[in-house]
């Protein structure tokens, strides 16, 4: 049993229903690192460029790495990739003329990947489900869409280099201040 718990305990039963659907296998995580690094190193060795992706890049790798710790596992990545953010990516290359609901500190249009995707492809119903693949999904679709306006994505080495404060750069071009 675990002594926390965990984020996603709302939704378990998702997870449960797709179980019951035939659409994921359960497994460890344990079980998942290896097969995610073996398929890695199976790109690599196929002569791909393999790049660790994700929508808020320094929350992901971080709690990957927590996670692992917590089960006592060393690290999660065998092998060392890239790193791209998507969200920071997507907001040096916002539309200007973005909107969406505020933060709670009314500083900021919220940039999360549900009002992102609602704004990008004109979804103002749009709800975010927060279940692993869907989200892989989503992601997806708002990279294909910067990349459309900006070919070079920010690749960055560490985790050290990802920007800490990103609703700040999207803040800046929304609101046409010099960066």
């Amino acid at each position: 049993m675990s002594k926390y718990r965990p984020y996603f305990h709302a939704k378990i039963y998702k997870y449960i229903e797709y179980v019951n659907q035939g659409l994921i296998i359960p497994t460890t995580f344990a079980e998942g690192k290896t097969i995610y690094n073996k398929e890695v190193a199976d790109l690599i060795t196929l002569g791909h460029q393999v790049i660790f992706c994700s929508y808020n890049g320094g929350f992901d790798t971080s709690a990957l790495g927590r996670t692992a710790r917590l089960l006592n596992i060393e690290k999660y990545l065998d092998i060392k990739l890239k790193l791209f953010c998507i969200w920071e990516f997507w907001s040096r290359n916002c539309p200007r003329h973005y909107t969406a609901k505020r933060t709670k500190s009314g500083k900021y249009f919220s940039t999360s990947a549900e009002d992102v995707y609602k704004f990008e492809f004109n979804d103002p119903n749009f709800i975010e489900e927060h279940i692993a693949f869907k989200d892989v999904e989503i992601e997806i679709a708002i990279a294909k869409k910067v990349l459309a306006r900006d070919k070079r994505p920010p690749l960055v080495n560490t985790l050290k280099e990802l920007r800490k404060f990103i609703p700040e750069i999207s803040h800046k071009r929304i609101n046409h201040v010099p960066t």
